[in-house]
């Protein structure tokens, strides 16, 4: 029995350890001296990938949830993906083409902002946008493509 009690209390040590690790993002390693070997590559944009794309969102998330209050009231809310992408096209354009992927997150609610991530993936998906990064951990930028200026909201239908 003691002996089944200490299995036991090792597996549910175990399912706490693996519940802990399964909420940090890894990225596999990148050999780095390619880079140190040819220093000409340090102003070549880096490929962002979905993963970063997930990354960046939960960074971004996890410094929304610090500054939210420990209370919230519960809100059905729906908002629509085409609207959303509208405002972010809008904004893209005041911020003269180009901004902070962060930026693009202004609200607290967390339906609007995962909202607000589908729409520029969807935006990446129709190549209005592209999403850059210019070095490893420096921070995504969002630009808007030249010949899609014109977008207005009825565009994405």
């Amino acid at each position: 029995m003691i002996e089944y009690r200490r299995f036991k209390e090792a597996s549910i040590k175990l399912k706490e350890l693996e519940a802990n690790r399964s909420a940090i993002y890894t990225k596999a390693p990148m050999d780095l001296n390619e880079l140190q070997a040819n220093p000409t590559t340090e102003n070549v944009d880096l490929e962002v990938n979905a993963y970063d794309m997930l990354g960046a969102f939960q960074k971004m998330l996890r410094r929304k949830q610090l500054k939210a209050p420990l209370s919230a009231r519960v809100t059905r809310q729906e908002v629509s993906i085409k609207d959303q992408m509208g405002s972010i096209v809008n904004r893209l354009k005041i911020a003269n083409g180009r901004t902070n992927f962060a930026d693009l997150f202004s609200s607290d609610d967390k339906t609007v902002l995962v909202v607000s991530f589908l729409s520029i993936l969807e935006l990446m998906k129709r190549q209005v946008v592209k999403v850059e990064q210019e070095k490893n951990f420096t921070d995504l930028m969002v630009e808007l493509k030249k010949e899609t200026w014109d977008y207005d909201d009825d565009s994405f239908e």
